[in-house]
């Protein structure tokens, strides 16, 4: 059989941290079959990644608390672009939509705003939106340069809007290629036999086939032997069992400008072990799987040796399953890097000498989902920690000069005005040992979250969050817990409260550019020596 000619799309908007370890993943599995398979990540193409930066720039002529733009703005960039696909589809009501959308995200901003002031704004956005979909459409005669019989598309929240964009004018112009949309899915938790995935798929005429969740065996067998039944296929529909991660290949980067990323990516597990209320990573993987060390140490050594880099950025949910064993056996074969992972709050990050090791090893940066520093909201979340193991956690890793990323939540269900802050005290107790701060609002999906039963009992069900009339436009049915407490109108007031503490106590939040970077690390390195903060 010869081989299929496939074309993998990493869309934007995706932070280019590392390379899209998703589609260079399928690559490197399906090439081992003989396909010819090339990927492409947008994100790396500075005029299209700019339109991220314009949104948010013409977004800050009326938000004035612009550190609440990179991560709100970010969700609410990715429903403008769906509604501007589709906008032909309900040309009466896409005003007012992205009307509701901006109130939606920031109303605490836009209360005084004048309708006329509202329409403008709402065109000034809508021009950078048709300004990157022109340079999309610039873009595909390069794309298609190679004649791909397949051509697929990552499907995240943030990179829909373009996927759907690019596929839709690319089906228009070769009608004969098959287009395909995968990889996590469009938002948090939705699943295969889901009302939004349904949606999804009877939107988006223009596709072919949506494969979510993992893709390797499932596109694989698509390409070769085809399939005329439901446009929706998973693992599940063929009955294939979780690939073993010790069988997969090394990461096959070879066509990617590898030059513009700070780090080389890697993957060394599948899903996540444990079970917090707001996530639904566990849900969408099923069974937690990982690599051995071996096998990890391998990669990390035949991407070092073929790309020259010595930066890697593991892109697992939590990497303390394998951080220590992995940390030894390098320390062992004298393989030095240095690497940035997410890691959870455990006995080891509280042990100095534990950290020390992982220091010695390589470990320059965490990313640790703190959430909140309240029992209360800790205990509701099912985090397993309290505020004493995260801040002791804190100290050893910034000790042993290890930067400490902190993601928070502001207006998660039942977080009281008391646990707020609880939060804002223990962030100003241990401010000397916090590298970063990464603050997002609350938001329910009500199509994935593990606490999701829970959720929909304490808070009186849930209803429709942008409502019924809007739905040719939002492409799927999003939800809202109708009698959430902390209201969103609370969650806003603390989300800009944390930031102006945030400011004043002079640590980074939310980041969103290189010079962002760069102040934070003159502030660690500020701090070196500083009550024990960092060797």
């Amino acid at each position: 059989m010869a081989g299929k000619k496939v074309m993998l799309i990493m869309p934007t908007f995706w932070d280019v941290i590392a390379p899209s370890v998703g589609i260079v993943a399928l690559r490197s599995f399906l090439q081992q079959f003989g396909h010819k398979v090339r990927t492409v990540n947008l994100n790396t193409e500075r005029k299209l990644w700019h339109t991220q930066n314009k949104y948010f720039e013409t977004l800050g002529k009326y938000v004035s608390c612009t550190s609440l733009i990179p991560r709100l703005g970010t969700e609410l960039l990715g429903f403008h672009m769906n509604a501007r696909v589709f906008k032909d589809d309900l040309p009466g009501e896409y005003s007012k939509y992205i009307e509701t959308l901006l109130r939606e995200h920031f109303q605490h901003f836009l209360n005084n705003i004048a309708s006329g002031e509202m329409d403008a704004f709402i065109e000034d956005l809508d021009k950078v939106i048709d300004a990157h979909f022109e340079m999309l459409v610039e873009a595909i005669p390069a794309l298609m340069s190679d004649s791909p019989e397949y051509v697929g598309c990552t499907a995240l929240s943030s990179t829909l809007g373009t996927a759907m964009f690019l596929l839709k004018e690319i089906k228009e112009r070769f009608p004969e290629v098959k287009t395909v949309l995968g990889g996590p899915g469009p938002y948090a938790g939705i699943g295969e036999g889901s009302e939004n995935m349904t949606r999804l798929a009877e939107k988006c005429t223009f596709v072919d086939k949506i494969i979510f969740g993992e893709g390797e065996l499932v596109f694989k067998k698509y390409i070769e032997e085809g399939h005329e039944g439901k446009k929706i296929i998973s693992a599940k529909t063929f009955g294939m069992e979780p690939l073993v991660m010790d069988t997969l290949p090394h990461l096959d980067y070879s066509d990617l400008k590898m030059d513009g990323y700070f780090n080389i990516g890697i993957g060394a597990s599948r899903g996540c072990p444990y079970m917090c209320s707001f996530c639904s990573e566990a849900k969408m993987w099923g069974s937690f799987r990982k690599m051995s060390t071996e096998r990890i140490a391998e990669e990390i050594k035949a991407q070092k040796e073929k790309h020259g880099k010595d930066k890697f950025y593991f892109t697992d949910s939590l990497l303390n399953h394998s951080l220590t064993p992995l940390v030894r056996l390098m320390l062992e074969e004298d393989i030095r890097i240095k690497f940035d992972c997410y890691l959870r709050v455990d006995e080891h990050a509280q042990n100095s000498k534990m950290t020390d090791l992982w220091a010695e090893g390589g470990l320059s940066r965490v990313r640790l989902g703190m959430e909140s520093a309240a029992p209360n909201v800790l205990k509701i979340m099912n985090k397993k920690i309290t505020p004493e193991e995260q801040a002791k956690a804190l100290r050893c890793l910034a000790s042993s000069g290890i930067r400490t990323t902190t993601y928070w939540i502001a207006g998660h269900p039942h977080e009281t005005e008391s646990d707020f802050q609880e939060t804002l005290e223990f962030i100003r107790e241990n401010k000397d040992y916090l590298y970063e701060l990464d603050l997002a609002v609350f938001y329910f999906y009500g199509d994935g979250e593990i606490g999701l039963s829970g959720f929909a009992r304490d808070f009186g069900g849930v209803e429709e969050r942008f409502g019924s009339e809007f739905r040719d436009l939002s492409v799927f049915k999003y939800y809202r817990l109708s009698e959430l407490r902390p209201s969103r109108k609370e969650a806003f007031d603390r989300a800009i409260r944390f930031m102006e503490s945030a400011k004043e106590l002079g640590i980074p939040c939310n980041p969103s550019s290189v010079f962002d970077l760069m102040a934070a690390e003159r502030r660690w390195e500020d701090l070196r020596g500083v009550k024990g903060c960092a060797k």
